[in-house]
């Protein structure tokens, strides 16, 4: 007489046929697993590196510059990049060297083929003026800015297609 098939799950893990015997497990090979977490620990480095670079008061002054009517329509965004000893650093497309026309032909593109001394330019150059005041003005009313230094954004130049190097300024 034969004694009484166990049930399945009564089974101990021990006594039940294993079906992948003799054939290699699935996943992931040795290399595969020291380049995965050595990939994962980057990525949390880097973005921990982020985290804790993250200057709370920049977010702030480029919210207030971000909440602006007047400044929320203009064709270039200003961002202040940097604040050490009370100077807000500020992007701006403008650079004494470089010829405002440069900046107005790119942000306009109906001013592309316009005379440089056309009403339309003088007014459009105007306008950057008092855009940059007005930057300024909301800046420098924030009790952590004295005063403001502008640098050159050539990113944004690159990103529509001009690059500085080759200008004639």
């Amino acid at each position: 007489m034969q004694p009484p098939k166990k049930e399945a799950w009564r089974i101990k893990a021990s006594e039940r046929p294993d079906p992948l015997r003799g054939k290699e497990a699935p996943g992931f090979d040795r290399f595969s697993q020291v380049y995965l977490a050595l990939l994962l620990a980057a990525i949390f480095t880097a973005g921990l590196a982020y985290w804790v670079s993250r200057d709370e008061r920049l977010d702030g002054l480029n919210q207030i510059l971000r909440t602006n009517e007047q400044l929320q329509t203009y064709p270039y965004e200003f961002k202040v990049l940097e604040l050490d000893d009370r100077v807000a650093t500020v992007s701006s497309p403008q650079e004494a060297g470089l010829s405002v026309i440069h900046f107005l032909r790119t942000a306009f593109p109906n001013l592309r083929a316009t005379a440089i001394d056309d009403p339309a330019i003088m007014a459009a150059q105007t306008q950057l003026v008092y855009m940059h005041h007005l930057a300024e003005g909301l800046l420098q009313a924030q009790p952590e800015v004295d005063r403001v230094r502008w640098k050159m954004d050539e990113r944004w130049y690159r990103e529509h297609g001009v690059f500085l190097d080759k200008l004639s300024y």
